[in-house]
C-alpha cells in the first residue's frame, strides 16, 4: 500500500512537470491554477483508462467458461472501477471545463480554430463514453456475476477503452495546435453576416408582408 502511495505521489509530480511546460503554463493570470488544473486533468485520465484496460481484459476473460473462476474478482473490480471512475469523471470534466476557459475563452475561438475544433471532437466524443458508462453502472453491474451479463459488460468496457484511446489521440492532438485564445479564429462557414450595415438594410415588400434584404460579408 506504502508503494501504491509512493507511485502516485511521484506520477503527480511527473504530471505536474509536464503540465509546467504545456500550454498551461502560458495563461496569466492564474498561472498556478491552469497548471493544478492540467495536473488533476492527467491524473485522472491516468487512474480511468490505466484502470479500463486491464478491466476489460480481466472481463473478457471472466466471461468465457475456461475463466469462470475469475468471475467473483472481475465483479469486484468492476464495482470498485465503477466508483472510482464516477469521481474521476467529475474531476476530468470540472477540470476541462477549467482548461477550456482559460485556453479558448471565446465562441469564435472555439469554432473557428484548430485547437477549438479538436476540443469540439472531444466533447462529441465524450457522450458515448458517458453513455456507455451509465448503461454499465445503472444496468449490466446490477446483473453480476451472470455470465450474459458479464459478455455484455466486456465488450461494452471494451468498447469504452477503445474510444477513450481516441479521446488521447484527440488531446495529444490539441497540444501540437496553437492554443485557441492565440490563434486568429476563421470561420468555417463560406460567408458571414455583417451587423455593420443592417441600419441601411433595403427592405423588399411583397404583398402583406416585408423581406430585409440583409447584408453579408465574404468570410
Amino acid at each position: 500500500m506504502v508503494a501504491l502511495g509512493e507511485a502516485l505521489v511521484l506520477a503527480a509530480l511527473a504530471l505536474a512537470l509536464v503540465a509546467a511546460s504545456s500550454h498551461a503554463a502560458a495563461v496569466a493570470p492564474g498561472t498556478i491554477l491552469a497548471v493544478a488544473s492540467d495536473v488533476a486533468h492527467l491524473l485522472e485520465v491516468g487512474v480511468w483508462l490505466g484502470s479500463l484496460i486491464p478491466l476489460a481484459l480481466l472481463l473478457r476473460t471472466a466471461s468465457h467458461e475456461p475463466g469462470a473462476d475469475a468471475r467473483p474478482v472481475a465483479v469486484l473490480a468492476a464495482r470498485r472501477f465503477s466508483r472510482a471512475a464516477l469521481v474521476a469523471m467529475a474531476v476530468l470534466i470540472a477540470s476541462g471545463v477549467m482548461s477550456a476557459l482559460a485556453q479558448v475563452e471565446s465562441v469564435a475561438a472555439l469554432v473557428g480554430t484548430p485547437h477549438g475544433r479538436f476540443l469540439l471532437a472531444k466533447l462529441a466524443l465524450l457522450v458515448p463514453i458517458l453513455t456507455l458508462a451509465g448503461v454499465n453502472r445503472a444496468r449490466i453491474l446490477p446483473a453480476l456475476p451472470g455470465p450474459s451479463a458479464m459478455r455484455r459488460l466486456a465488450a461494452f468496457v471494451t468498447l469504452e477503452a477503445s474510444l477513450a484511446l481516441v479521446l488521447l489521440i484527440l488531446a495529444a492532438a490539441m497540444t501540437l495546435t496553437t492554443p485557441a485564445r492565440h490563434a486568429q479564429p476563421l470561420s468555417p462557414l463560406s460567408f458571414r453576416l455583417s451587423l455593420d450595415e443592417w441600419p441601411d438594410a433595403s427592405i423588399t415588400r411583397c404583398g402583406h408582408c416585408s423581406v430585409a434584404s440583409l447584408p453579408y460579408s465574404a468570410g
